[in-house]
């Protein structure tokens, strides 16, 4: 069907126009449309039958489900389940250099069932974000007394673990359970919601002012420690989706981590799943 909708993430207003799928129960993205705003990046969306590449030309960039051909005034990326011959592509993805917030969507909708959700990872999400100073972070992020608590790390660290250790002893409510967007409001650092929920299945359209981000470990008993802001630098890059094959996009999300690390206390907490793990933090917040 053609339509168009609006969508307000992080600040930004996303306008998508041409071919849309049919909104499923269980995505977060509605949330987030909106009927009011200009627009501040536009997709267009186009169903197509198939998919060529760029003639003659090899891959500047090459993951086992992404090929990257960057031409002369566009880049294009294209999207599939296998590299073999008789791979089937779904997605082919637009970027013009002379109108970065303006792309183009080609997919072949007979050969997945998509959603807007599909739709935002395969038009570079974090990547249009960092163009305007704002970064995902892999974390979940509680809101206590007003301000935003991020818990931080590697897949399976435990960070949905701590944040609903939050919700139940302190009864803060857990806002995001897999991702947070970082942006700066009048000097300010703010956590806000985006649409994705993990395994959590916790999602929300809030946004509060960070007073912390805890990176975790894993160990036999309880350590706490403020890591100075270099460490945090690096400490928050590893957990930021940046494409590696773009240096700008690597040096936006540098600027981005650097900022935050200088106006945000970043810690490092070896934990237990228990409420101790919550008290050791919370009197280093007081």
């Amino acid at each position: 069907m053609s339509n168009e909708r609006k969508a307000r993430i992080g600040g930004l207003t996303f306008l998508f126009t041409g071919w849309m799928p049919k909104t499923q129960e269980q995505e977060n993205l509605p949330m987030f449309f909106v009927s009011d705003g200009e627009a501040d990046i536009r997709v267009n969306i186009k169903s197509v039958f198939d998919i060529a590449y760029p003639a003659g030309k090899k891959p500047d960039f090459e993951s086992p489900y992404l090929r990257c051909y960057c031409c002369e005034n566009e880049t294009h990326r294209f999207y599939r389940r296998d590299w073999e011959e008789t791979g089937r592509d779904y997605a082919h993805v637009i970027y013009r250099n002379d109108l970065p917030n303006t792309l183009e969507l080609q997919i072949c909708e007979s050969r997945l069932s998509w959603s807007f959700q599909q739709i935002l990872s395969c038009i570079g999400i974090e990547e249009l974000l960092l163009r305007h100073d704002r970064a995902v972070l892999h974390s979940s992020w509680i809101e206590r007394e007003g301000k935003a608590i991020l818990f931080s790390g590697r897949s399976g660290i435990g960070k949905s673990t701590q944040a609903a250790l939050w919700e139940k002893f302190r009864n803060a409510p857990v806002r995001n359970g897999d991702r947070t967007l970082l942006r700066s409001i009048d000097g300010i650092e703010y956590a806000c919601g985006l649409p994705y929920a993990g395994t959590s299945g916790i999602c929300t359209n809030t946004a509060a002012p960070i007073r912390a981000i805890v990176m975790l470990d894993q160990g036999r008993e309880n350590q706490l420690r403020r890591l100075p802001e270099l460490a945090s630098v690096k400490r928050l890059l590893s957990q930021m989706p940046v494409p590696k094959w773009n240096p700008e996009m690597i040096g936006r999300a540098l600027d981005v981590a650097s900022r935050v690390a200088a106006a945000v206390p970043v810690y490092e907490l070896i934990c237990l799943p228990e409420e101790s793990a919550v008290k050791i933090l919370e009197d280093a917040l007081r």
